[in-house]
């Protein structure tokens, strides 16, 4: 499964000023249109299956953006405007996220984030922090529907803990699968 599929179409009005007034700048066009676009209204995360023997969730796969090569990443949350905006009123004196102008969008498995630059020559780009890198913030997609375009749920049979994919099922209204015996 690869690109924008897995998303769903935004149903309602999005009010940016509300979050433009948070961070105290102009959310840049792309990442609005794309807000727009697609309903983030609930936290995207990888799809899980609930292992019966351990009684606990676990990932069915890694979303992965693939043309990193140097930097194999995977995502593990996805995150809404408005906890985008919490993060940002939390991190803002942080010298990454302020005197770079970077919000964060996602975090992901190594520790750090994909972020979204907000001003100057990064405006609508996509940067990488990996907190224990010694590179850090930097660009690796021109928009964030490009971003989004090349990540890839990748399913991994291993992450099952010895289930099969044919095996797992889900029932009406659940948001996770479960195991078939």
């Amino acid at each position: 499964m690869k690109g924008l599929f897995f998303l769903e179409s935004q149903k309602t009005y999005i009010d940016f000023k509300h979050y433009e007034n948070i961070i105290g700048m102009e959310i840049p066009p792309m990442m609005k249109l794309f807000y727009q676009s697609f309903d983030f209204s609930e936290s995207f995360s990888i799809p899980e299956f609930y292992h019966p023997i351990y009684e606990s969730k676990y990932y069915i796969g890694d979303l992965v953006f693939e043309q990193l090569k140097k930097w194999p990443i995977t995502l593990d949350k996805i995150d809404t405007l408005d906890e985008i905006t919490n993060n940002w009123e939390i991190k803002k004196n942080e010298k990454d996220w302020y005197t770079n102008h970077l919000l964060r969008i996602a975090q992901i498995d190594i520790g750090g984030g994909i972020y979204i630059g907000m001003q100057n020559e990064l405006k609508d780009n996509v940067i990488l922090d990996i907190w224990d890198s010694e590179e850090r913030n930097i660009p690796i997609s021109n928009n964030i529907f490009d971003f989004f375009n090349g990540l890839e749920l990748i399913l991994n049979e291993e992450s099952l803990y010895g289930y099969k994919y044919s095996q797992l099922y889900k029932n009406w209204g659940e948001d996770f699968w479960r195991v078939r015996s």
